[in-house]
């Protein structure tokens, strides 16, 4: 015999075994569906679990899956033809209960036969594939037995086809002919001994196949009990519990310090830090895994064994780690030099020798022996020190001297910028692993140095906005940027620092995508308001400069669309610093409690009028400061001061669609409105003033000292109470507390 067994054969030889025989029914679409089957089984007790196997060509295999219900009715002796005809191939769909009695279950409506012995309805809970068969495993949800006299139906599958009848059941059968029945009584008297006995073995096999299979399901994916990993017990988890489990001891263990003797002295070092780790996929590789294999099954039963954990180990990491903490208690131990770049000269520090120990040898050991281990040696001899003098000298050579030879020019196009020794040796970070030195250049530190030479080695991204012109909606587009790539910038630099042929750099660069495209803004509806605030300002002669201010921070921001979940910072919109090319003057701020005349002083009554807009869209405030004593042209406690780069307004559309943003001035009042969809309606109150405090008078002798009208100091609480309808969806109250306004007396004249 070999290993390729032949199909018809198997069959063959499977049809001699006897069992008993059912009815499975279902009903998909209000069709009923049935088929004879006697590879059914009990499966489970707790919950009470029964399963069918099914053909997965036959046309009952989709309609019980598709149901999810099906019904088991165990047929008596006498329903024998029912048997049969329900084992017909090719017989009609519709109809083919017509003739067999039956009624319907109450728990999932599915046929069950009348006059069955007994009758189960069920609930799919699972569907395992299993060759050309699928086990469907399913929920007893209703049984009903039957006190009618009788025997239960058994039979071979042979004998089901050899019975099978393409008529209706209960039609009659061709007689035997005489000589069939002139049999000797003793043969068939054996036949019906030996009938009973295959029968009781028949039946007993498949009690011991069901509980068999009852109980490789019921383990599923489970470890053996007894199971240990590193110490840890795992017996009886699933995978993924067992996982939880390790990944929760690993990671208490990566933190509970290793002890090395060193000498007399004894040192720590922690394995989580020292590149330590307990592989937690590693260690239960092959734990667990689903099989019918009877050697795994009861291997799961009678218990599983210890394990070590398998390691991940930085073996450099571990021996610096463990030479730094030997020197803590070696006071001559070797000493590693070191070599640095200051101010664009190069300095070195040369190693030194001593006593110390072997760090690569601990380590191996500790890497072997972890975590089952904690407690490690390591004998004190006459040590070389890890950095040698050797490699300091090649670095120097190679690195340091030629990195600090000149200035390194980058390139963006037709723009360039260059980076001096001096700045060079800013960004230049200079580290020793495993006895060798390295050196990084940082892209992000270069980045900002060339900007600030050249800002227009980059463009920015232009997002998208949508105005309102003349009555009309106008769009404009938005338009990609380009940006210095700070993560190949540094690798760059560093390259042509330390290159004898040239010290040019090619800047790498990325394309920088806009926040909000173009076609963010389709299907905006620019009629719907949601709120408006308007701030009137002091519209003077002396005040042009402030109102000139205002109108550029007002355009910058115009037309701003803000996409949902989307933060808007004033600080970014405007473009960062208020400098003079951007329109910007100089004009009254207020700075550590007093007037001073400063670049884009006005535009805090921008970020108090935005401020509001905001408050009164009911959008989630994120962040804003009120000044520091009140200006009674703003609402006490509902004001927004603005200072970059460290002051912002910033604030989040959490609302279902993007918002529009409209801001410009109007006579003598600046004006902002919140185009989109509101989300909640806003109320809001204010308490009286509290904590009064009385100004004072001082004398200031600044140079830039502006007179302040006096004011009182005082506390004030603003409470904004979001709705939808009659619900209050939130609450939220803020303190304000004012500095007064100090009588200010300027002795600079």
């Amino acid at each position: 015999m070999t290993d390729d067994v032949d199909p018809d054969f198997y069959r063959r030889a499977v049809s001699r075994f006897a069992s008993g025989v059912t009815a499975v029914t279902t009903v998909a679409d209000g069709q009923d569906y049935a088929m004879t089957a006697n590879a059914i089984a009990s499966v489970s007790l707790d919950p009470v679990l029964m399963l069918v196997s099914v053909e997965q060509e036959a046309r009952f295999h989709d309609a019980i899956l598709e149901a999810g219900v099906f019904g088991i009715s165990v047929l008596a002796a006498d329903q024998r033809p029912t048997a049969a005809w329900l084992a017909t191939r090719g017989r009609p769909l519709h109809g083919q209960l017509d003739r067999v009695p039956h009624h319907r279950g109450e728990a999932t409506g599915v046929a069950l036969l009348d006059d069955a012995l007994a009758t189960f309805e069920l609930a799919t809970t699972a569907v395992h594939p299993a060759g050309d068969h699928s086990i469907v495993v399913g929920h007893v949800r209703s049984v009903q037995a039957s006190e009618r006299p009788g025997r239960p139906c058994s039979t071979t599958a042979d004998d089901l086809e050899q019975r099978s009848d393409p008529r209706r059941p209960g039609r009659a059968r061709r007689a035997p002919h005489a000589r069939d029945r002139a049999t000797d009584g003793r043969a068939a008297g054996g036949r019906s001994v030996w009938s009973s006995i295959w029968l009781r073995l028949g039946l007993t096999a498949l009690v011991l196949v069901g509980a068999y299979l009852a109980l490789a399901l019921w383990q599923g994916d489970r470890i053996a009990s007894g199971t240990q990993v590193a110490g840890v017990d795992v017996g009886g988890l699933s995978q993924d519990d067992a996982r939880a489990k390790l990944t929760s001891e690993a990671s208490t263990l990566a933190t509970r310090p290793v002890t090395v003797e060193v000498g007399d002295e004894r040192v720590q070092v922690v394995p989580r830090d020292a590149g330590l780790a307990i592989d937690v996929p590693g260690s239960l590789a092959g734990l667990g895994e689903r099989s019918l294999n009877p050697a795994d099954v009861l291997g799961k039963l009678t218990g599983g064994s210890e394990r070590d954990a398998e390691v991940t180990v930085d073996r450099t990491k571990l021996g610096d780690a463990l030479s730094a903490a030997a020197g803590t208690v070696l006071e001559s131990a070797p000493k590693d030099g070191s070599v640095s770049i200051e101010g664009g000269n190069v300095s070195v520090v040369r190693s030194t020798p001593g006593q110390g120990i072997d760090a690569e040898a601990v380590a191996e050991e500790i890497a072997s022996g972890w975590p089952a281990k904690t407690q490690f040696s390591a004998p004190v001899a006459s040590r070389q020190p890890r950095l040698t003098n050797a490699e300091i000298d090649r670095f120097v050579r190679d690195v340091a001297t030629p990195a600090t030879s000149g200035a390194v020019t980058v390139k963006v196009d037709d723009t360039s910028a260059e980076l001096s020794p001096r700045q060079l040796a800013t960004v230049t970070t200079i580290k020793q692993s495993g006895g060798k030195l390295a050196a990084t250049v940082d892209g992000a530190e270069a980045a900002d140095l060339l900007l600030e030479q050249k800002p227009d080695l980059t463009v920015p991204a232009r997002n998208a906005k949508a105005t309102i012109t003349d009555g009309k909606p106008q769009v404009t587009p938005a338009q990609d940027g380009k940006k210095l790539d700070e993560a190949k910038l540094g690798p760059a630099v560093l390259k042509a620092m330390t290159s004898s042929d040239s010290r040019t750099v090619n800047a790498p660069v990325v394309v920088e995508k806009p926040q909000v495209t173009t076609d963010d803004l389709k299907g905006i509806d620019l009629t719907s308001q949601i709120s408006e605030f308007r701030s009137k300002f002091p519209n003077t002669p002396s005040n042009k400069v402030r109102t000139q201010n205002m109108r550029v921070a007002l355009a910058a921001m115009n037309g701003t669309v803000v996409g949902v979940g989307q933060q808007f910072s004033l600080i970014q919109t405007l473009g960062g610093e208020l400098t003079p090319d951007k329109g910007y003057g100089a004009a009254p701020t207020i700075q550590g409690g007093k007037e001073r005349a400063a670049q884009g002083g006005g535009v805090s009554q921008v970020s108090t009028a935005l401020y509001n807009a905001a408050f009164f869209a009911g959008v989630q405030l994120d962040e804003h400061k009120a000044h520091s004593f009140w200006i009674e042209r703003y609402p006490a406690g509902r004001e927004a001061t603005l200072w970059v780069p460290k002051i912002d307004n910033k604030w989040t559309n959490d609302t279902d669609k993007p918002i529009v943003v409209q801001s410009f001035i109007e006579g003598d009042e600046v004006v902002i409105r919140f185009l989109g969809q509101r989300k909640y309606t806003v109320e809001t109150s204010s308490s009286e003033k509290y904590n009064i405090r009385q100004p004072k008078t001082v004398r200031d002798d600044d140079p830039g000292c502006l007179p302040v009208p006096t004011n009182i100091g005082f506390d004030i609480d603003v409470t904004r109470v979001l709705k939808q309808g009659d619900k209050v969806v939130r609450t939220e109250k803020e303190t304000t507390k004012y500095a007064a306004a100090d009588r200010v007396i300027c002795t600079n004249t």
